[in-house]
Formats: structure tokens, C-alpha cells, sequence
């Protein structure tokens, strides 16, 4: 027996992915990758402006609401190299809270050398 709405969510799902038309699913798909690669170059570009970034920087100076997984994508498509380094810190209602700072590794050698 099923539920009257189950049937209903049954023939969207059916009527979504038996689309014939795939070039509109394979437009918002290239869309969605452009718009990635530019919200990694924007966390690579602040990396090596700044040297390093945490989510809340991410956030507020990029817009980038994932950065753990532009991290990732960086590592994984670009082949960037990123250390991460955990954190700990206060939250303004001063209970610790932990998070990652993610740096560049030749930008932070060279850094130290000079």
C-alpha cells in the first residue's frame, strides 16, 4: 500500500531523471563546475595574498560558505598542495571552539627563511 504522496514523488523522480533533453541537466552542471573553480581561485588567490585562511575569512571576504570542500577540490583537480592546521579558539560566548587554518606550503617556507 502506499501513500498518497509517495506515488506523487515517485513520478517526479521518475520523470526527472528519464528526461530525454540532457543537455539542459549537462548546462547546470558545467555552470555549477565554472562557479566552483572560481571560488577556488578566489581561496588560492587570498592564500597567497595572505598567506593562510579559516572558514570564518572564507566567509567573510570570499563568500565561500564550504571551504573545507574547495579545499578538497583544490587538492584533488588542481593538484595543490594545502597543510591544514587545527585551532582552538573562544567563541564570543566563551566556550572553545576548534577549526582549521589552511595554508600553502611554499608560501609559509618562504616565510620562515626570510
Amino acid at each position: 500500500m502506499h501513500l498518497p504522496w509517495e506515488k506523487s514523488i515517485t513520478v517526479i523522480i521518475f520523470k526527472r531523471f528519464t528526461h530525454t533533453d540532457s543537455s539542459a541537466w549537462l548546462r547546470s552542471r558545467k555552470t555549477k563546475e565554472l562557479i566552483m573553480n572560481k571560488q577556488c581561485q578566489r581561496v588560492h588567490d587570498y592564500m597567497v595574498k595572505n598567506g593562510s585562511i579559516s572558514p570564518i575569512e572564507a566567509f567573510l571576504y570570499l563568500g565561500v560558505t564550504k571551504l573545507a570542500t574547495r579545499i578538497s577540490e583544490m587538492r584533488r583537480r588542481d593538484g595543490i598542495d594545502v597543510v591544514k592546521v587545527p585551532f582552538v579558539g573562544i567563541n564570543r560566548f566563551g566556550e572553545k571552539v576548534r577549526y582549521m587554518k589552511y595554508y600553502l606550503p611554499e608560501l609559509s617556507s618562504e616565510k620562515k627563511e626570510a
